[in-house]
């Protein structure tokens, strides 16, 4: 379950997504994207730490985006079999420089990962924040 700003509208989600909402402006161009993936861990990652998964997901992305840059690493937690953790960074699409927000939740041996992606005009982390936060698992 994730809970966002009315403005936020369900869009049809990629493959991997579990739910995609896009705000956008008056002219259809997108203000921000928020969308969420699960995964099942892999043998090699039940053992890694927050910080290790959080920089395997960043080298991953960097594929993506080679252009990746000004990444800023958030605290990062753990308990029994779970951890929070999370960063942001910013690349360039389609000439638009980008800032998107990653929030990744381990519960047993799947990962939920949580994107707040934006322009870095109209980046606000409060409202990533208060979207991501208090994200569940029903």
């Amino acid at each position: 379950m994730i809970s966002a700003p009315p403005e936020y509208k369900p869009i049809s989600p990629l493959k991997s997504d579990l739910v995609r909402l896009l705000k956008a402006k008056p002219d259809g161009s997108p203000l921000g994207v928020v969308f969420v993936s699960r995964a099942s861990l892999g043998r090699e990652e039940m053992d890694m730490t927050p910080e290790q998964y959080r920089e395997k997901t960043i080298d991953k992305t960097r594929q993506r985006f080679p252009d990746l840059s000004g990444v800023e690493l958030n605290e990062s937690a753990s308990g029994s079999g779970s951890f929070t953790t999370s960063f942001t960074y910013q690349y360039t699409w389609e000439g638009v420089l980008i800032r998107p927000l990653v929030h990744i939740r381990r519960i047993g041996d799947v990962v939920y990962e949580t994107n707040y992606v934006s322009p870095v005009e109209s980046f606000a982390h409060d409202e990533a924040d208060r979207i991501i936060r208090p994200f569940l698992i029903i």
